[in-house]
């Protein structure tokens, strides 16, 4: 009966972007029959390279690990006398992803603005800091950064002026490595004050997987205060809705977050802003994409 000799991928996660490799050596009598079971064994873009070097020998290589490459990667041995089977997880540490954000209006002298970095995918603890033309923010006057949870950071221009012209970046770093993204705003005219409340465009630039984490931020740039802001899902308030919360920023702004997506939150999201003067509402629609998983074996008999 063949017999694997334990491996693994090694004591410690391994980085995103890293090699991996693991080496399936049978002990048994021939003929021999030796096969992988991993993640994405039926997808042609998975990485994932068999080679087998000798009969009793089957060696698995990653030249680029990724986040679709988790999971546990089984090696089966089979001759006339039965079979064995190892299995080894392989863990990686995924580089934190940072969704596109920008302005989606023009801004003007006087106006707030509002920048929302949010990291869906990577692993946590998480940092996350921002630049101006390369210089940090902490000592540039008139404009604050407010942490909301552990995946995003809001910029705020209280009051706009032409020296608030420029790039803004947004640094993402953990233990994998670091990513960001970088967006300009420009701020011109003088702004006439308009009384009803105007609410910049949201929406989500990325798909949406099962388990990720979910932002939205609803900003009220021009309108009188004192504003009311509030989220509706389908038309009904939010406040009953389980896995869903909407958090209070400042007198212009409200996030409402979904801490880890399902089907069940797939639908439309309405931000309400309302004044003396009336009421302004804007929707987005989120669609919750499903995971289908597969497990097979790979016998050539």
């Amino acid at each position: 009966m063949p017999k694997i000799n334990p491996f693994g991928f090694g004591v410690l996660p391994l980085d995103a972007g890293s090699f991996g490799s693991i080496q399936c050596i049978v002990v048994g009598d021939l003929p021999l029959k030796i096969v992988w079971q991993y993640p994405g064994m039926n997808d042609s873009n998975s990485g994932v390279t068999i080679t087998q070097i000798a009969p009793q020998v089957s060696l698995l290589t990653i030249p680029s690990v990724a986040s679709h490459n988790v999971g546990n990667y089984t090696c089966i041995a089979k001759n006339i006398a039965g079979m064995d089977s190892f299995v080894a997880p392989l863990i990686v540490n995924v580089l934190p992803h940072i969704i596109p954000f920008s302005l989606e209006e023009e801004i003007s002298y006087g106006e707030s603005a509002q920048l929302t970095c949010h990291v869906s995918k990577g692993d946590r603890p998480l940092t996350i800091t921002w630049s101006f033309h390369g210089e940090d923010l902490s000592s540039h006057m008139g404009i604050t950064t407010t942490k909301l949870g552990e995946r995003s950071s809001i910029l705020t221009i209280t009051s706009a002026m032409a020296a608030h012209t420029g790039n803004y970046t947004c640094t993402a770093s953990n233990k994998a490595g670091t990513s960001s993204y970088t967006t300009p705003v420009l701020v011109h005219g003088i702004f006439s004050l308009n009384v009803l409340p105007h609410i910049n465009p949201f929406y989500l630039d990325d798909e949406v997987n099962n388990g990720d984490s979910v932002q939205l931020n609803c900003h009220v740039s021009k309108g009188d205060k004192p504003l009311q802001i509030t989220w509706s899902f389908h038309g009904e308030d939010l406040s009953s809705h389980l896995g869903i919360e909407t958090t209070k920023l400042g007198d212009r702004s409200s996030v409402l977050t979904i801490t880890s997506a399902m089907a069940a939150h797939s639908g439309n999201y309405t931000c309400t802003a309302s004044n003396r003067a009336g009421s302004t509402s804007y929707t987005t629609a989120i669609h919750i994409n499903g995971i289908a998983m597969k497990n097979k074996y790979l016998w050539k008999e």
